[in-house]
C-alpha cells in the first residue's frame, strides 16, 4: 500500500503545481514552492523512514495552514473580481472598476476556476497523506507488538 501512496501523492502534487503555474498569470501563487517541497519529500527516499514521516507530517500541517490562506483569498477575490456581475454590489465597484473587471473577466474566471480546483486537490492531498501516515503508524505498532511478543516468548 505504501507504493500506491508514494505514486499518488507526488502525482497529485505535480497536478496542483501545474494548475498553479497557469493561475500565476493572474495572481502570485505561493503554493508553487509548497508543492515542489512536498514532491521532493515524497520522491527523495525509496525507503520509508521516521525522518520522512515527520517531514510529511510537517508538510501536511503546512498545507493545512496554506489552505486556510487560500480559502481566504478565494473568498476575497470572488467577491471583488465578480463585482460587475453581481446585482447586489455592482454600484459599489464604480464604473471604472466595472469596465476594467469586464475587460479582464476571462482571465479572472480561469484563475478562479483553477484556484478552486487546486484548493480541492490540496485538500485531497492532505487527506491522502494523513491516511498514509495512519497506515504507516499502524504498521509500525503491529511490528513492535510482534517484536515484543517474540521477546516475551524467548524470555519464557
Amino acid at each position: 500500500i505504501t507504493m500506491i501512496f508514494k505514486t499518488v501523492c507526488p502525482m497529485l502534487l505535480l497536478t496542483c503545481f501545474s494548475i498553479s503555474m497557469f493561475v500565476c498569470l493572474a495572481r502570485p501563487d505561493f503554493n508553487l514552492i509548497a508543492y515542489l517541497m512536498g514532491y521532493y519529500i515524497w520522491v527523495k527516499d525509496d525507503e520509508v523512514s521516521m525522518k520522512q514521516r515527520k517531514a510529511i507530517h510537517t508538510f501536511n500541517c503546512s498545507l493545512a495552514v496554506i489552505s486556510c490562506l487560500d480559502l481566504s483569498w478565494l473568498l476575497w477575490a470572488h467577491s471583488s473580481w465578480m463585482c460587475p456581475y453581481s446585482e447586489e454590489v455592482r454600484g459599489a465597484c464604480g464604473e471604472e472598476a466595472n469596465d476594467y473587471l469586464r475587460a479582464v473577466s476571462a482571465v479572472h474566471w480561469w484563475c478562479m476556476g483553477g484556484s478552486w480546483v487546486a484548493f480541492i486537490l490540496k485538500i485531497i492531498v492532505i487527506c491522502v497523506q494523513s491516511l498514509w501516515l495512519m497506515a504507516e503508524t499502524s504498521e509500525d505498532e503491529t511490528a513492535q507488538h510482534a517484536v515484543r511478543g517474540e521477546e516475551l516468548h524467548l524470555a519464557k
